[in-house]
C-alpha cells in the first residue's frame, strides 16, 4: 500500500494542485485498505493524507489510523485553505464541483486512479488468486450438485451459498448461469422457470470477492456434439491469445491473435464482445482487451491482471465462452487456474 500512495503521491507533485479529493469508495479503498460507502480522502503531494468520515466511521477508522482521520464536518474548512484542489471530474456530478470552485480552484483529473491501478502489487496479486480459487472451487462445487429439473437459478444460488460460507465477501457480479439455447446469450441472466436436462450445455460466468478484489471466470460443462467444435476453436483462440501476453504487448495484437483463429475456421462473426479487460477492486477495469480504436493501441504492463474470455455463439443452438484471469509478467504471464495451459 506504500507504493499505491508513492506513485499518486509523484503524480501529484507533476500537477499544479495542493491536494486531491479521493471520493470514490473504490479509490478510498485502494489508498487506504478500508472499506466505506462515504468518505472524503485528501492526498497531499509530501505531506501525509487526511481520511474524512462520517460518525458511523470515526472511531474504528481512528483505530487503524489514529493520526490521518477527522470528521467529515472538518473537510470543507480544510480545503478552504487550498490554493487548487484536483478532483476526479468523471465521477462527480457539475453541481458538485460547482460548489468546490466556491471553496478554491479546481481542477479535474478524470479517472486519474486508474493508471495506478491496473498496475497490481503483490498483496493485490494474492487477493486476486485466492478470488479466482473460491470462484473455480465454487463453480466446481456447484456442478457438482446439479441434477435434472434444477433451475438456472437454483444452480447459482447454489454458486453464492458456497463461496460466502467460505469468506466470500459478495459476488463480482450477478452470476451468468445459462442452460442450452440460453448459452447463445453472452449477458444472460438465469430465470427459475428453465430448468436442467441431460444432454444441455451448461455455462457459467461467475466471481467471488476476497477482502476487496474480485475474481471472473467462465467454464461450460456437458458440452454437446453440435457445440465440441466450438468449444475446440475457442480454446485454441484462448491458447493463441495468451501466447502473445507479456509486457510491451498491443492489447490489439491479442485480441487479433484470437479472432485469427475464428476467421480461419469462418465463424469470427459469432465472436460476439472483446477479448477480455482489467480486474482488480472493480471486476471490469483497463487495459480492454480489444481491437478497437479506442483501446487497440494500449500496452500490457508488467503487475497488470486481466482476463482473456474468447466465446462463440449460435443463436437457437447455444455458445461456448472460456474465461481465465492471468498476471502480466516481463516476458509472459502466469495463468490463476490453468485453463489454457
Amino acid at each position: 500500500m506504500t507504493t499505491r500512495l508513492s506513485r499518486a503521491q509523484t503524480w501529484l507533485q507533476d500537477r499544479q494542485v495542493e491536494a486531491m479529493s479521493i471520493e470514490e469508495p473504490v479509490d478510498i479503498a485502494y489508498f487506504t485498505n478500508l472499506t466505506l460507502s462515504m468518505g472524503k480522502l485528501l492526498m497531499f503531494p509530501k505531506s501525509p493524507w487526511k481520511l474524512f468520515v462520517d460518525g458511523r466511521y470515526l472511531e474504528a477508522v481512528r483505530e487503524v489510523y489514529p493520526t490521518h482521520v477527522e470528521p467529515l464536518d472538518r473537510w470543507e474548512e480544510s480545503v478552504k485553505s487550498l490554493s487548487c484542489l484536483g478532483v476526479d471530474g468523471a465521477l462527480l456530478s457539475w453541481e458538485t464541483v460547482s460548489s468546490y470552485q466556491m471553496l478554491t480552484r479546481v481542477i479535474s483529473f478524470p479517472s486519474w486512479s486508474m493508471p495506478f491501478r491496473q498496475i497490481k502489487d503483490r498483496e493485490e496479486v494474492v487477493k486476486l488468486r485466492r478470488a479466482a480459487k473460491l470462484t473455480l472451487e465454487g463453480i466446481q462445487w456447484s456442478m457438482g450438485r446439479l441434477q435434472e429439473g434444477m433451475s438456472e437459478r437454483d444452480l447459482a444460488w447454489i454458486f453464492e451459498v458456497f463461496c460466502r460460507e467460505r469468506g466470500g465477501e459478495q459476488l463480482s457480479f450477478s452470476p451468468i448461469v445459462a442452460f442450452g439455447k440460453n448459452s447463445a446469450y453472452p449477458h444472460y441472466r438465469p430465470s427459475k422457470d428453465v430448468t436442467w436436462r441431460r444432454g444441455q450445455i451448461v455455462l457459467i460466468d461467475a466471481g467471488v470477492v476476497i477482502e476487496g478484489y474480485a475474481g471472473d471466470l467462465t467454464r461450460c460443462f456437458h458440452v454437446p456434439d453440435p457445440l465440441r467444435q466450438l468449444e475446440q476453436w475457442v480454446y485454441q483462440a484462448g491458447k493463441q491469445a495468451l501466447a502473445h501476453v507479456k509486457a510491451g504487448a498491443l492489447v490489439k495484437e491479442i485480441d487479433q491473435a484470437a479472432r485469427e483463429v475464428f476467421r480461419k475456421e469462418g465463424v469470427e462473426s459469432s465472436f460476439l464482445h472483446s477479448l477480455g479487460h482489467g480486474i482488480g477492486l472493480d471486476v471490469h477495469e483497463l487495459p480492454r482487451i480489444s481491437s478497437k480504436k479506442e483501446s487497440g493501441d494500449v500496452r500490457l504492463q508488467e503487475g497488470m491482471v486481466v482476463t482473456i474470455e474468447p466465446g462463440l455463439y449460435r443463436e437457437g443452438l447455444g455458445g461456448v465462452r472460456l474465461e481465465e484471469m492471468v498476471l502480466v509478467t516481463k516476458t509472459g504471464y502466469e495463468p490463476f487456474t490453468g485453463l489454457f495451459v
